[in-house]
């Protein structure tokens, strides 16, 4: 008799969590298959996550800010930039969980000249130096924007 082959445990542990993660999307209702949309790139889709409705499972927004940030974490992040609404919860979740603890900065979308931009409220905008970076704050001097 020839033994079962054994799938490598990480991979398993992998599998299961994108499972999870699948099945609180689509509990949520965020998660949209079959479907055709058109996104603001231009680009189609038959996938889609309403990324405001995933916010509504509190332990899963902290979780998914916590992976986006281990993502991020070997690099010094000094500002994480939120354009949305629903996007400043989970923005708020990346910031706590990055060992840098950014600040959380909430842009406006414009559309200038035929181009999106992100405009800053005159309250952050002391927080970012004129050419991209960050100002030094207080008692931190950060490296480098997100």
């Amino acid at each position: 008799m020839t033994p079962v082959p054994r799938k490598d445990p990480t991979a398993v542990e992998a599998e299961v969590r994108e499972k999870i993660h699948l099945e609180i999307l689509k509990r949520t209702g965020a998660y949209h298959s079959n479907d055709h949309v058109l996104l603001p790139s231009g680009q189609h889709t038959s996938e889609y996550i309403e990324k405001t409705l995933v916010t509504t499972e509190p332990s899963f927004t902290e979780g998914l800010g916590a992976v986006i940030a281990k993502h991020f974490a070997p690099w010094p992040v000094d500002v994480v930039l939120s354009t949305g609404p629903g996007a400043l919860i989970l923005s708020h979740c990346v910031a706590r969980a990055h060992p840098s603890r950014p600040v959380v900065v909430y842009g406006t979308k414009v559309l200038s000249g035929g181009k999106r931009r992100v405009t800053l409220p005159v309250e952050f905008q002391r927080l970012i130096r004129p050419g991209g970076g960050p100002r030094s704050t207080s008692t931190t001097s950060r490296s480098s924007a997100w």
